[in-house]
């Protein structure tokens, strides 16, 4: 494992747990055993380092999600399966689940507004296609992704605080169906 993977591995770890603040760059660089000079080598200031975990974990979901997709699918399949996907990955993934609600919270957030990710367009795409149909409410499709977003982090906080590490499937069905209903057009 190269330096700069161990320093995003626990940072983000250490984010996660301690928060933006709390967390001193030379116990970042302590705990992943090099010095706090080579971190900032790799990282010019503590805000990239942030970004650059943030960039990571979006890029290792739309990886695990775009793997799960597949062409022929309805729209209700896709974005059932990317919310799934997403779910499934962010229990798996408890680390990259803390320190992206915390991210998504936070100013480095707003700074990355128009900085876009493969998963944020594949979500994105999908909201655009559901409106193009339409079958989803003729809103701007940032509130729409923000929407799925809220509903993935509500699912994946109340699976972790009663745990359930386990989705079956009937309640994975029921969990989607309020996903699915809150973007669908009033009819």
């Amino acid at each position: 494992m190269t330096k700069k993977e161990k320093l995003l591995i626990t940072a983000k770890k250490l984010f996660g747990e301690r928060g933006y603040f709390d967390t001193p760059t030379a116990l970042i660089a302590k705990e992943a055993g090099v010095s706090n000079g080579i971190l900032f080598h790799i990282f010019e200031s503590k805000e990239k380092l942030i970004l650059a975990v943030y960039k990571q974990i979006k890029e290792a979901l739309f990886e695990y999600t775009q793997q799960q997709i597949y062409k022929a699918a309805t729209l209700k399949e896709s974005v059932y399966t990317l919310w799934l996907a997403t779910v499934e990955f962010h229990l798996e993934h408890r680390d990259d689940f803390l320190f992206v609600m915390q991210f998504e919270s936070s100013p480095f957030y707003q700074n990355q507004a128009q900085e876009s990710n493969r998963y944020s367009q594949l979500l994105d795409e999908l909201m655009q296609k559901g409106i193009e149909n339409q079958l989803f409410k003729a809103l701007p499709t940032p509130y729409l992704c923000e929407l799925v977003n809220a509903q993935i982090h509500v699912a994946v906080n109340y699976l972790h605080r009663y745990g359930q590490k386990e989705l079956k499937a009937d309640y994975k069905n029921q969990l989607f169906e309020a996903v699915w209903e809150a973007l669908l057009k009033s009819k």
